[in-house]
C-alpha cells in the first residue's frame, strides 16, 4: 500500500496540467533568460550602467533598429513572459509576420524622412533613423522604385501588414463608411425637412 501511494505522489508531482515538470522548467528557465536579456538591453538603451555586455546589446540594437531599438527588448520580454506563463514558445502565425512587416515598414518610412538618398546605410545615419533594417529596406526599394515610388510601396506595406495582422478588411471598412455617410445624409435631410 505504501509503495503505491508514493508512486502516485511522485507521478502527480511530475505532471503540471498534463505537462512534464522537466519540460515546464525548461520553458521557465528559457523565459527567465529572455526577460533578463530584454531588461538589460532596455537599461543599456536608457544609458544605465549594465557593463560592457549590456552596452554591446544596446549598441547592436541601436544600429540594427534605430529608433525602434526600444521596442525590440519589450518584444523579447514578452516572449520570455510567454515561456514562463504559458510554457510555450512563439507561434509563427500570419499575425506574427504581419506585425513584423508593420514594424519594418514603419522603420523604413521613418528612415525615408530622416535620411537623404545615397546615405541610407551609412553608419552615422543608422542609430537616429530606422537602423540597418530600415536603411537596407529603403536602400533596396529606392534602387528599384526611386525616392517617390518607394514611399508608395512602404505605405502599401503598412496597409498590407495591418490587413494580415488584424481582422480588419478594406471592403468592410469602406462599406461601413458608406453606410454611415448614407445614414448621416438621411438624418440631415430629415432635419432639413423639419425646419421647412
Amino acid at each position: 500500500m505504501k509503495k503505491k501511494r508514493t508512486l502516485k505522489k511522485t507521478k502527480n508531482n511530475k505532471i503540471i496540467k498534463g505537462k512534464n515538470i522537466d519540460s515546464v522548467k525548461k520553458y521557465e528557465l528559457l523565459g527567465i533568460a529572455f526577460v533578463v536579456v530584454g531588461v538589460i538591453s532596455l537599461l543599456g538603451l536608457g544609458g544605465l550602467n549594465v557593463g560592457f555586455v549590456g552596452l554591446y546589446f544596446a549598441k547592436a540594437l541601436s544600429y540594427m533598429f534605430g529608433i525602434g531599438a526600444y521596442i525590440v527588448p519589450l518584444i523579447i520580454i514578452c516572449i520570455g513572459m510567454q515561456y514562463i506563463i504559458k510554457h510555450k514558445g512563439v507561434v509563427y502565425s500570419a499575425r506574427f509576420f504581419g506585425l513584423a512587416l508593420l514594424f519594418v515598414s514603419l522603420l523604413a518610412i521613418y528612415h525615408h524622412f530622416m535620411v537623404l538618398p545615397g546615405k541610407e546605410i551609412l553608419p552615422e545615419s543608422l542609430p537616429d533613423a530606422g537602423g540597418l533594417i530600415g536603411g537596407t529596406v529603403l536602400f533596396t526599394l529606392r534602387r528599384f522604385f526611386g525616392v517617390d515610388g518607394t514611399i508608395v510601396i512602404l505605405f502599401a506595406g503598412v496597409l498590407g501588414a495591418i490587413l494580415i495582422s488584424t481582422t480588419w478588411s478594406l471592403a468592410i471598412g469602406m462599406l461601413k463608411t458608406k453606410k454611415r455617410a448614407e445614414n448621416g445624409m438621411s438624418t440631415a435631410k430629415g432635419d432639413h425637412h423639419k425646419y421647412i
